[in-house]
C-alpha cells in the first residue's frame, strides 16, 4: 500500500492523479445534477460530413487526434484514466530502475509525455463501441421537439444552465435546456420544450403546469 501511494503522488503518476481527481469530481456532480454532461461540448451544425480540421476548439482537436463520438468529457475521463494506468505501471516498473534523481525526473517527464501519447490511440479504441450509444441529431430533427414534454435532470434550471431528458420514443436524449429566472423547475419536475437556439444549442422550456395554464 504504501508503494502504491508514493506512485501515485510521485512524478510523474502524480499529474495524472490529480486529474483523475478533477474528472472524479466531476462526475459526481454530474450524478448529483449540478453540471451539464456536455459542458465542454462545442456544438457543431452539420448536413454533411464535415472534415474534422475545419472544427474549431477542443472537440476539433480531439476529432484529428481520432477521439470522436461521445461527449468531450467522457472522452477526456478515458483518456486520462488510460494515461493514468500507463504512467502508474511505468513508475511502478521502469522508473525504479533508474539510480540517479537528477536522471529520475529527466525521464519521468519524457514518460508523463509517452504515456500521454500512447493513451490516445488506446483511448480511441476503448470509445469505439461507446459511439452507438450516443446519437447525434442535426439541427433540423432538434427543432422537432419544440412542443414535447421532458423531464429535469439538473437541480435547477436558469438562463444559462440546464439538462433535461426528452422521451424520443427510444431511449430518450439528454439535451441542454434553458428557462428564463425566477423559475420554480428543479430536478424531476416535467416541462414543455418551446424553442430550439441553434447557435447556443440548447432549448429553451417552461414548467409544464404554466405551459398547460
Amino acid at each position: 500500500m504504501a508503494d502504491f501511494l508514493n506512485i501515485v503522488s510521485g512524478f510523474p503518476t502524480v499529474i495524472f492523479t490529480v486529474l483523475l481527481g478533477v474528472i472524479f469530481l466531476y462526475w459526481l456532480l454530474a450524478i448529483l445534477g449540478a453540471v451539464d454532461i456536455d459542458i465542454l461540448d462545442l456544438d457543431v451544425d452539420v448536413d454533411v460530413d464535415v472534415d474534422a480540421a475545419n472544427v474549431g476548439g477542443l472537440t476539433g482537436l480531439l476529432s484529428t487526434l481520432g477521439l470522436s463520438g461521445p461527449p468531450v468529457t467522457v472522452i477526456l475521463s478515458v483518456l486520462i484514466a488510460v494515461a493514468w494506468l500507463i504512467t502508474y505501471f511505468a513508475s511502478a516498473y521502469l522508473l525504479v530502475l533508474v539510480p540517479w534523481d537528477m536522471l529520475h525526473e529527466f525521464i519521468g517527464a519524457g514518460l508523463l509525455v509517452g504515456s500521454f501519447l500512447i493513451a490516445i490511440p488506446v483511448t480511441a479504441q476503448i470509445i469505439k463501441p461507446l459511439k452507438g450509444l450516443f446519437v447525434v441529431h442535426n439541427a433540423k430533427s432538434k427543432s422537432h421537439f419544440v412542443g414535447a414534454t421532458c423531464k429535469v435532470t439538473t437541480l435547477e434550471v436558469t438562463d444559462k444552465f440546464g439538462q433535461a431528458e426528452i422521451d424520443d420514443g427510444e431511449a430518450g436524449i439528454i439535451v441542454s435546456v434553458r428557462a428564463k429566472v425566477p423559475n420554480t423547475l428543479k430536478k424531476g419536475d416535467r416541462a414543455v420544450v418551446i424553442s430550439y437556439n441553434k447557435d447556443k444549442n440548447s432549448y429553451e422550456v417552461v414548467p409544464e403546469e404554466e405551459h398547460i395554464n
